[in-house]
């Protein structure tokens, strides 16, 4: 019995890509793999990953990867790690060691949900829950012994100063966020600290919309109603999840305008907003995948902190090595 991690980043694939990859792994998420005990899906905007308690190693990585990639042949960013290694990679993972934006706190929550999700549809079991507690407290111990989390920068805030960078400042500016989740409500707020004119919000959940709005005073738009109010925004940042584009090249020509740019940052994967309407006049499309400059300057106080994250993080990783292959051998003595 091993351990087996096979995914992508953004480090390793554009999010095109990582679309692609992540709308495979839900559909594995949905099933069980052959070749492994316990499997748990991670994906997020910046990642797509599979870990496995695997009876064959060999067999579990070519069964994940063609899962993954079935005949995608621009797929071919994807990395693997095995035992101890995979264990030390989801351990820098969980304290945001290999986050676009380093030491991010989101990622904790995110692989606390994917294990929530994991456990209900019977796929995370005793190990992997064994496994993720590990790493999960090694992201704990870096954000309480280092500062390593220092400030608040996440994908969302970075959008917004996407926009402001844009325009010099959000004074008198009209944004549509769609999406009232975790990253929505931090763009919302977001926005609202930074004194942005005008603020719409479009969700799927009109609850979620209506809560997010009351705490940013924002308007509430119907999800159908997106491409109507196009012509009346200056920005849009997209932050939610659906099966299809929400906003496509045909609806962005209605603020045609080279006087006018519409500034859309679409946070999403897979994407949102049809790469097609980064060809209309007047729009200018941006994708997770542009942050990086951005937040290279918030985020320069925070590398410091990184080697005693990674002690951290070895430590952990060496802990919880020792449990698993104490848990493998007491189970493969119990078969024998």
């Amino acid at each position: 019995m091993d351990l087996l991690l096979v995914g992508a980043s953004h480090r390793t694939t554009a999010v095109d890509v990582r679309g692609r990859l992540a709308g495979a792994a839900a559909a594995l998420a949905g099933r069980h793999p052959v070749s492994v005990d316990e499997l748990l899906v991670l994906s997020t905007c910046h990642r797509v990953e599979v870990v496995a308690v695997a009876r064959d190693a060999r067999a579990a990585e070519r069964e994940l990867r063609c899962a993954l990639t079935g005949m995608d042949a621009d797929a071919d960013g994807l990395y693997v790690h095995a035992g101890r290694s995979a264990i030390l990679h989801l351990g820098r993972v969980a304290a945001g060691l290999d986050s676009l934006i380093i030491g991010e706190a989101e990622i904790s929550g995110q692989i606390r949900r994917a294990v929530a999700a994991g456990r209900e549809s019977g796929l995370v079991g005793p190990i992997l829950e064994r496994v993720t507690a590990g790493v999960l407290r090694a992201s704990g111990r870096a954000r309480s012994e280092t500062r390593v989390g220092q400030g608040t920068v996440s994908a969302a805030t970075a959008a917004v100063s996407l926009l402001e960078r844009a325009w010099g400042s959000l004074d008198r500016r009209t944004v549509l966020v769609v999406g009232a989740g975790e990253a929505g409500r931090q763009a919302l707020g977001r926005l609202r600290k930074r004194r942005a004119g005008r603020l719409l919000v479009a969700s799927r959940s009109s609850h979620h919309a209506t809560e997010a709005a009351g705490r940013t005073a924002a308007e509430v738009v119907a999800l159908e109603r997106i491409a109507s109010v196009l012509a009346d925004v200056d920005g849009v940042i997209v932050a939610t999840h659906a099966a299809g584009f929400l906003i496509d090249a045909d609806d962005c020509r209605v603020r045609a305008s080279a006087d006018r740019i519409l500034e859309i940052v679409d946070l999403s994967v897979p994407r949102l907003v049809d790469p097609a309407a980064s060809g209309v006049v007047g729009v200018r499309l941006q994708t997770v995948d542009d942050l990086g400059d951005v937040v290279r300057e918030s985020v320069r106080r925070r590398e410091r902190e990184v080697p005693a994250v990674e002690r951290i993080v070895a430590d952990e990783a060496e802990r919880t090595n020792r449990q698993f292959i104490d848990r493998r051998d007491r189970r493969d003595t119990a078969v024998a």
